[in-house]
Formats: structure tokens, C-alpha cells, sequence
């Protein structure tokens, strides 16, 4: 009858710690679908933030290419402004140059 009563209290036992086991287990499958949610999200954060920096360098670009332009474009007047005045040529064309030279510089630097 000993015998028997341990046997059961081993069984009881074993069904307690299966029990555990799998409630473990469980836990720990939960736990990995909520590793996998929150990679998923970085993920799709990373690739936003990614394309939003390629638009932003692509945007930065544009901005560099255009002051360059106007740059050249500047530099093009102050040659013209220079010719001008030491050529006596269009008085009236020099003053304009000038003051549309010092209103952009002004404007933008």
C-alpha cells in the first residue's frame, strides 16, 4: 500500500511539473511573437527612417547644385559689373547689377 500511495504522490508530482513545464514553455512562445512584433516594427521604422534620409540627401543635393548655380550666376554679373565699369560701358546698367549683387548677398549670407 506504501508502494502505491508513493507511486501516486510521484505521479501528482510529475503531472505538477509537466504542468510547469508547459506553462514555461508558454511563456516563453509568447514571448518570442512579442520579439518578433517589436523586430517587425523597428523594422519598418529603420526602413521609413532610411528613405527619409535618401529624400533628405537627394533634397540636399538639389539645394547645393542650385547655390552653385547662383554662384556662377553671381560671379557671371561680377564679371559683368567689372567689364563695365572699366569699359565705361551703361552706367545705368552697372548701378543695376550692383544694387541686384548686394541685395542677394545681402539677402542670403
Amino acid at each position: 500500500m506504501v508502494d502505491l500511495l508513493d507511486a501516486v504522490q510521484e505521479l501528482e508530482e510529475s503531472k505538477r511539473q509537466r504542468e510547469w513545464a508547459f506553462g514555461e514553455r508558454d511563456k516563453i512562445v509568447s514571448e518570442r511573437d512579442n520579439v518578433r512584433v517589436l523586430c517587425d516594427q523597428l523594422r519598418h521604422e529603420r526602413d521609413g527612417a532610411v528613405s527619409d534620409l535618401f529624400s533628405a540627401l537627394r533634397d540636399s543635393d538639389d539645394i547645393r547644385r542650385q547655390k552653385n548655380d547662383a554662384i556662377r550666376e553671381l560671379k557671371e554679373f561680377r564679371y559683368l559689373v567689372i567689364f563695365c565699369v572699366c569699359s565705361g560701358i551703361c552706367y545705368r546698367l552697372v548701378m543695376y547689377v550692383e544694387c541686384y549683387l548686394f541685395f542677394f548677398l545681402f539677402i542670403n549670407y
